[in-house]
């Protein structure tokens, strides 16, 4: 009896949920209740006030047709009105999850800028010790090398970071081109040479084919680089990196195959899963294990894949497919261009707009090593713009979050005042999610992300003075 009433009481509950279901189950009931006292009624008319019973069935018509017309059009109303309400809630969700993502965009940008800030200093002076390691003996230099390292694997931590949390929100945007497939390879090799010769690691090519990819050059060389520096990571000393890149029908296939330490074959359903390092923490290998879940959502991203397979004995095989392009590339590949440090020669003034103390003390000393260029710095854009006007600068440095400006308002700003309008300037700013959009909104205007690297810095100055 019990769970009868208890069934009763979810029929209820569930029937009286559904507004649309109650009113068409009133408008039947009251349909027939309706059809019954219409049929007596009109019988009892036809009786009492005509002669003939044939009149009965045209009444009982008009009758019906009118009595049932209230009731449908309430139904009609009833319904249209829940659907309003639904839409109406449709649309206030929809608000909420805009701003949602709009609150966790700014959190990414803020969080960019409070990690990358103290970052830039740490690297920037240990950078600028390094240009001077004469003076420093054997210990100091192997220590200054621990705190270059360490601020290197951080600044990349936080960037995986913060480009898995991009892609989460959808802000994670790709500038899909035809890319030579040789090409790729090459220069993602190129940044791998010294750590696997510091590493002991052998790595060889084979059958590298040459075709034209659709992939955005910039993220398919971060995925190409993660996994062959795995294989370099988790390599045996003295072990080898084997790499082919073949065309497979419709794609361009890399596959990297590596003599390491080899993946458990209970353990490769969480190869790409966020931070699980599948042990790894064991063997005391540096890592987060993010890459590979980077990897694995950027390659998606540009509509290509990634697979593995793994076998303790003879080590791993990854796979990376990217979409062929029908444009033909030549055999003549594209070089990295290398940047050259000398900086001798560059002369002119230099406006530097920054709030941050370390950072002002950071390019001071960086600048001081080149005699024929003269720095100003400033410390908000208001005193930047008075001393724009007062020592008619080559080329000015700032960042985009200043006391009494934000984001791209600050260029907006240089751009409109009569003394730096036509300069040239670097912007340099913590804040990842803003680069793409200064680049492509102003000319003449070259953006590097902090931790500053000096050879980027070095290479912009060179190109705008």
């Amino acid at each position: 009896m019990q769970n009868t009433n208890t069934r009763f009481i979810s029929f209820c509950s569930w029937y009286t949920s559904l507004p649309w279901l109650a009113s068409l189950s009133l408008l039947v009931f009251s349909a027939i209740f309706l059809a019954v006292i219409i049929d007596q009624f009109t019988y009892w008319l036809t009786i009492k006030y005509f002669s003939h019973l044939s009149w009965r069935s045209e009444l009982n018509t008009i009758l019906t047709a009118l009595l049932v017309a209230v009731p449908l059009v309430s139904f009609v109303i009833r319904l249209i009105n829940y659907l309003h309400t639904l839409r109406r809630e449709q649309i206030n969700l929809n608000e909420e999850l805009e701003e949602a993502n709009r609150v966790k965009t700014d959190f990414l940008s803020n969080m960019s800028h409070e990690l990358r800030t103290p970052l830039n200093a740490i690297l920037g002076f240990a950078q600028l010790i390094q240009l001077d390691d004469e003076q420093l003996n054997k210990d100091n230099k192997k220590n200054l090398e621990h705190i270059v390292n360490s601020s290197n694997h951080l600044m990349k931590l936080i960037s995986d970071i913060l480009d898995l949390a991009k892609i989460d929100v959808g802000k994670l945007t790709f500038d899909l081109k035809n890319i030579s497939s040789a090409s790729l390879l090459d220069n993602s090799i190129v940044m791998l040479k010294g750590f696997a010769k510091s590493k002991h690691i052998s790595l060889i090519t084979h059958d590298i084919e040459n075709h034209s990819i659709l992939a955005d050059e910039v993220r398919s060389k971060q995925v190409l680089v993660n996994v062959i520096n795995n294989a370099i990571k988790y390599n045996k000393p003295g072990g080898k990196v084997d790499i082919w890149c073949q065309r497979k029908e419709d794609t361009i296939e890399y596959t990297i195959q590596d003599t390491g330490i080899g993946i458990n074959a209970s353990q490769l359903s969480g190869l790409f899963e966020p931070f699980n390092r599948l042990g790894a923490d064991k063997h005391a290998i540096e890592g987060s294990g993010i890459g590979l879940a980077l990897s694995k959502e950027l390659i998606e991203a540009m509509h290509g894949n990634i697979s593995c397979t793994s076998d303790k004995e003879t080590g791993t095989i990854f796979k990376i497919c990217f979409p062929l392009s029908k444009t033909t590339i030549h055999s003549n590949h594209e070089i990295e261009e290398v940047i050259d440090s000398d900086m001798e020669n560059i002369a002119g003034n230099v406006l530097y707009i920054e709030d941050n103390i370390s950072n002002q003390d950071l390019m001071h000393a960086y600048i001081s090593k080149m005699p024929k260029l003269n720095l100003t710095i400033a410390r908000d854009l208001r005193i930047g713009l008075e001393e724009a006007a007062k020592t008619t600068p080559d080329l000015i440095i700032t960042d985009i979050n200043l006391p009494d400006s934000h984001k791209d308002q600050t260029i907006q700003t240089l751009r409109d005042n009569s003394y730096t309008k036509n300069l040239p300037t670097i912007v340099l700013t913590a804040d990842a999610l803003y680069i793409k959009s200064i680049t492509e909104k102003y000319e003449n205007v070259v953006t590097l992300l902090k931790p500053v690297q000096l050879k980027l810095l070095s290479k912009a100055i060179k190109k705008l003075l």
